[in-house]
């Protein structure tokens, strides 16, 4: 019991710190503003579909060509090599093809759809990165600070080690949700406003989108984000400080390709698209193919191996000598 009210003390006191420096209201308004900014693009590129679709009627109308014959044509993409190596794609009746992208942009625009795709934009494009960098800030700010001898004279390191990871997961989970329901309000009062402008009653999709388990998706968007998040803690506990473990991350995750099956990424990427649809217009990349349960295993096991070696290696560094 005494284990407990230490540790539970030592988490109010890493959670006030958090709040206090405005810790939790950049990463609030980080992870925010890049979702707020995925609403936009999508009205933005919603509006531009819809314009070009009236372009193009206006198009077959000059060329004498029937509008209700070519709007229930089907689209017709082949794929031709180029003089380059490339690979082009020649559409056979234009008007549909415009047609089905307004649709798509209108579905994805749905208020039932908001939350799926803000968090395909969020978990798989900016999450690992904003939350490793969290990681290893929580990590090392004492020793940047010099506040580490003091807290370790006065509670055992490994209480506070673990305060800090419950307050990580804490407060990622308290974000993601406030920032999910922003998101689902603003998201609405755009559809309202798009649905205004464009006869949305008129596009309909042919094939609708299979209905996903959001309850998944959120689940696996959480299990992310403390994957980075505790990766970074023991990046951080590791170099003992904040920008090596930084530019490390940074090479990796931006400049070094995915080699094998059991890079880090190939495994989030394997889960990403067993849950996740990516009919809007972020596309995550495609994985080398493996079971997804021992994507799972494998990241999970990870994640406890990176937890129990950071205390281990936090255990035998000095606090005195920084």
């Amino acid at each position: 019991m005494k284990h407990i009210k230490s540790i539970l003390n030592s988490l109010n006191i890493e959670l006030k710190y958090q709040y206090f420096s405005y810790i939790i209201l950049i990463l609030f308004l980080a992870i925010l503003s890049f979702s707020l900014f995925n609403l936009f693009i999508q009205m933005s590129n919603t509006k531009e579909n819809y314009d070009l679709f009236l372009r193009t009627i206006k198009e077959y109308k000059e060329l004498g060509i029937d509008i209700n014959e070519a709007l229930n044509t089907p689209v017709d993409i082949e794929k031709s090599e180029t003089g380059n190596e490339g690979k082009a794609e020649v559409v056979s009746n234009i008007l549909r093809f415009d047609y089905d992208n307004v649709a798509l942009s209108l579905n994805n625009m749905q208020p039932e759809r908001i939350v799926t795709h803000t968090l395909e934009w969020l978990t798989f494009l900016f999450f690992p990165f904003i939350f490793t960098v969290y990681g290893i800030y929580i990590a090392t700010y004492d020793t940047k600070y010099k506040t580490i001898k003091v807290k370790a004279v006065k509670k055992n390191w490994n209480q506070i080690l673990l305060s800090k990871q419950l307050s990580i997961y804490m407060i990622s989970t308290c974000i993601i949700a406030v920032v999910l329901i922003l998101n689902y309000i603003v998201g609405t009062i755009l559809y309202n406003h798009i649905s205004q402008k464009i006869p949305v009653e008129e596009f309909q999709l042919s094939s609708l989108p299979e209905d996903n388990n959001v309850v998944l998706q959120v689940l696996l968007s959480l299990f992310i984000c403390f994957f980075f998040s505790t990766l970074g803690f023991y990046l951080g506990i590791l170099f003992k400080g904040f920008i090596a473990p930084t530019i490390i991350f940074l090479v990796y995750n931006f400049i070094v390709p995915v080699l094998t099956k059991f890079d880090l990424r190939n495994m989030v990427s394997i889960l990403g698209h067993e849950v996740f649809d990516f009919h809007s217009s972020f596309k995550l990349f495609e994985p080398i193919q493996m079971p997804t349960h021992l994507a799972l295993i494998s990241l999970i096991v990870f994640l406890i191996l990176s937890s129990i070696i950071s205390y281990l290696i936090a255990k035998k560094q000095s606090k005195f000598v920084v």
